[in-house]
């Protein structure tokens, strides 16, 4: 009962095409935040495209005017301390690079196990954390981007630890990870999503199974408005990790499936 979503009980929708249903049947009490002004377009298509049925709009980010400033040469004041001289504002042209990526680990065969102990589903992947700590220390000695500029986001708390633990043993001491509600309100300059799931050995076969947070199935709207916010936190890049076999196979048709397509496509 508390986990209920107050818009979903209003409308009793079950999926959000039905929520966009019941706003525009009852536009006098709702509204539609369907203008953003932080993502980068590309992206925001995108989630547009797969979350609002194109109803998401990107609004003209508020340009940036840096001004140049330069001292005045010493001959032009010789007896004084060099002053600063103002130059017109002047327009940065935004990057013309992908804002995101998808690395899809299907080629290394990566296989899900469950930790023992412990309370609830604890999921290991440990060819994904391979990649990942890898890919970040890459961005952070190839790239020079700051370790505090950097935020690692995985969808099962338990997996935290274990990626924090990585990262520490290569020294990536200053990367943030946690989980999706971690950073909600939040936003880093490169974020990177970490799916976790694969398939699983069970009785020498490989089971595939699907899991709550990614499955609107089991957890209702919550699925995609989690989502949003984990995709939408990067401020220049989005870079997202996941078995695309176990995804196409299990999540094809679901909200996760339908965006990470869009996204391989794309990148």
């Amino acid at each position: 009962v508390l986990e209920q979503d107050i818009f979903a009980f209003a409308s009793r929708a079950e999926q959000v095409s039905e929520l966009f249903d019941w706003h525009d049947f009852n536009p006098l009490h709702t509204s539609c935040f369907d203008t953003q002004y932080r993502l980068k377009e590309d992206l925001a298509e995108i989630i547009s495209e797969v979350f609002y049925e194109g109803r998401l709009k990107t609004g003209g980010i508020p340009e940036i005017n840096l001004t140049d400033e330069v001292e005045s040469s010493s001959s032009e004041n010789p007896d004084k301390t060099p002053t600063k001289a103002k130059r017109k504002p002047r327009k940065v042209a935004a990057d013309s690079k992908k804002s995101f990526e998808v690395v899809d680990t299907s080629f290394f065969e990566p296989v899900l196990t469950k930790k023992s102990g412990g309370y609830g589903f604890s999921p290991a992947n440990e060819m994904h954390q391979k990649v990942l700590t890898e890919l970040v220390y890459q961005l952070v000695m190839r790239e020079l981007i700051p370790m505090e500029q950097i935020g690692v986001i995985v969808p099962f708390r338990s997996v935290v630890w274990d990626m924090r633990r990585a990262l520490n043993k290569k020294g990536l001491t200053e990367v943030e990870v946690g989980t999706i509600h971690t950073f909600q309100g939040r936003e880093k300059r490169i974020i990177i999503f970490d799916t976790v799931m694969s398939g699983m050995i069970e009785r020498g076969e490989v089971r595939h199974f699907s899991v709550r947070p990614f499955d609107e199935a089991k957890n209702g709207l919550s699925v995609p408005r989690l989502l949003n916010v984990a995709f939408s936190r990067a401020k220049d890049r989005l870079i997202i990790l996941a078995d695309m076999n176990h995804i196409r196979r299990i999540y094809g048709k679901k909200f996760l499936g339908r965006l990470l397509e869009r996204l391989a496509v794309s990148s």
